[in-house]
């Protein structure tokens, strides 16, 4: 586990879900209907927030984001197809 990882411990209910505490919700800027990704490894599951493409890209003169997103979200429909 990395210096910047921290754990904490959260409990699943009945129905399957699982509440990500509160101070995690902010930091993340997860809010009601944010959609995340579940990913499974060897050694566990993890949740992981979307991307903000414009903290990730900066603002480059001529940037398509529309171009990005619409590339992106591709990919990852073409990963789920192969899984």
């Amino acid at each position: 586990m990395s210096m910047m990882s921290k754990m904490q411990k959260i409990t699943m209910s009945e129905k399957g879900q699982i509440a990500i505490p509160a101070n995690t919700r902010r930091k993340y800027g997860i809010q009601k209907g944010t959609q995340l990704q579940l990913i499974e490894e060897e050694n566990g599951i993890k949740l992981v927030p979307p991307a903000n493409l414009v903290e990730m890209c900066g603002t480059w003169k001529g940037l398509d984001m529309k171009k990005i997103t619409a590339e992106i979200e591709e990919m990852r429909a073409e990963d789920e197809d192969s899984h």
